[in-house]
């Protein structure tokens, strides 16, 4: 039993190594999830935005139903003028538009690669090492209680 233990206890290690780098950095891990709430707080605040900018949209639209002279000011904003309008133009002048920013385009970021062989790796690279280890010591102590 006493030659099986450093096998067990190799195991244990490569079973803990795993889990704690799964937990971390892997595709569902804490990282990635801190990742995800700040993605999902950057959507909401546009989705904020834009409904703000509906509700704006929605009051001009009611101001321009009730008023025919803030019609005729946003089609000369716009480049339309009546029959008998002179337009002046001034060089050099660039007249301010009142254009509307429709919001932006919101990218997540690419998925992480899967990153499960890197620590099946790693966590039997750690349970090997830790078996080595204890066969070492567990030699070392037997020549010791020989002597």
């Amino acid at each position: 039993m006493k030659r099986f233990l450093p096998v067990l206890y190799s195991l244990y290690i490569t079973f803990c190594v795993y889990s704690v780098l799964s937990l971390v950095w892997g595709s569902n891990g804490i990282l990635e999830m801190r990742k995800l709430e700040n993605f999902r707080y950057s959507i909401e605040k546009n989705i904020g935005n834009l409904e703000t900018l509906h509700g704006d949209l929605a009051d001009e639209l009611d101001r321009l139903k009730s008023s025919s002279e803030l019609i005729r000011l946003r089609s000369r904003e716009l480049g339309y003028f009546e029959k008998d309008e002179v337009i002046i133009r001034i060089a050099g002048y660039h007249k301010l538009t009142n254009f509307y920013s429709v919001g932006r385009l919101i990218k997540h970021a690419d998925l992480p690669k899967d990153r499960k062989q890197l620590f099946r790796t790693i966590s039997i690279c750690a349970g090997i090492a830790g078996c080595m280890l204890l066969f070492l010591l567990q030699g070392l102590f037997h020549d010791t209680k020989k002597k």
